[in-house]
């Protein structure tokens, strides 16, 4: 890191009410972590990092971005800025499989919306992605690679040793999320 990090934070774990579609604000699945402001990057936009615990087993994953999957989705800003995920709700069931590891995550999600963590030291802004694995640069629909803004360490916050990473494209108004694993 260049010690330069224009990332501000202006919501630390807002409502999924406020910023999540009526369709999918009542899922237990999400933890919006925070909403940060784009205008130190010269983008007049607050856009929201929200973790999403989907579950690979559950045979109903419909993702509607054509290349989307578990690790990589979006979320479309729709008109009054509440956001639209790129996936069908049917893709949040979970399965006996993962029943304990989610009810972990709500326990976890209960606690960390009520602690007094550090965001600033989870959210990292690097010039260019520190990618864990592959470069998984998403492209916006145009073809051209999204602007990347910032990752977040998933392992400061929920204890996973995840990296969720955030592009945005204001054209599309689509905030593009990867996550990649150690």
């Amino acid at each position: 890191m260049n010690g330069f990090n224009p990332i501000k934070i202006v919501n630390k774990f807002p409502s999924k009410h406020k910023i999540l579609s009526e369709k999918f604000s009542q899922f237990g699945n999400f933890l919006p972590i925070a909403s940060i402001d784009l205008g130190p990057f010269g983008v007049n936009e607050i856009i929201h990092i929200i973790f999403t615990f989907l579950d690979p087993e559950n045979k109903e994953l419909k993702f509607i971005t054509k290349g989307d999957n578990v690790d990589v989705f979006g979320f479309e800003i729709l008109p009054g800025g509440l956001y639209l995920p790129s996936f069908e709700p049917s893709s949040l069931r979970i399965t006996s499989l993962f029943d304990s590891t989610f009810s972990s995550f709500l326990e976890k999600s209960e606690l960390i919306r009520n602690s007094n963590i550090d965001l600033a030291k989870s959210i990292e802004y690097t010039e260019e992605p520190e990618w864990w694995q592959w470069d998984q640069t998403p492209l916006n629909s145009r073809g051209r690679k999204m602007k990347y803004f910032c990752h977040v360490e998933l392992d400061d916050i929920l204890k996973r040793w995840e990296r969720l990473y955030i592009f945005f494209d204001s054209e599309d108004k689509i905030v593009k999320t990867i996550y990649q694993r150690t």
